[in-house]
């Protein structure tokens, strides 16, 4: 599986449980997803952010842009992941996501069985209704955007 995640130090401001911060949510998902392939899209990061990225993920790993807004780099990573082979798995992931430990294990499972598709779902904590039990349960498991050609 191929990840490429999008982290900012900027975007519109939204309510966010305590707990779903930039190195709370890139660290699950370095631990959720190891030994995949990782591509971080930095848009317009901190010096500060762009250390804390660097604890948990090689520096070629990281493209860095002043776009400032998701859907510019979306297409960035939309490009990307155009760019990789017809079957590879490719999970676009944002800063503000948790993930169970076994979501990697579950999501591959859906890849096999559900053979060539396009899921493109989003989450919001609206979703979720009274968010401080939120945490105790589910933790954002999310399928944000992926392309999966399981062929």
């Amino acid at each position: 599986m191929r990840i490429i995640y999008r982290i900012s130090d900027t975007g519109y401001n939204k309510v966010k449980p305590d707990y779903i911060n930039n190195e709370a949510c890139l660290a699950n998902a370095v631990k959720v997803f190891d030994n995949c392939e990782w591509s971080i899209i930095a848009d317009n990061v901190s010096e500060e952010t762009n250390d804390m990225i660097q604890k948990y993920v090689p520096r070629s790993t990281i493209f860095y842009t002043d776009r400032g807004n998701g859907a510019a780099t979306f297409n960035i990573a939309l490009d990307e992941a155009l760019k990789m082979p017809d079957n590879d798995t490719v999970y676009f992931l944002e800063n503000d996501y948790l993930h169970k430990p076994n979501s990697r294990v579950i999501m591959e499972e859906g890849f096999i069985q559900r053979g060539t598709y396009y899921a493109l779902s989003y989450d919001s904590i609206i979703n979720f209704g009274n968010y401080p039990s939120y945490p105790n349960d589910l933790k954002r498991f999310n399928l944000l955007n992926l392309k999966i050609n399981n062929t």
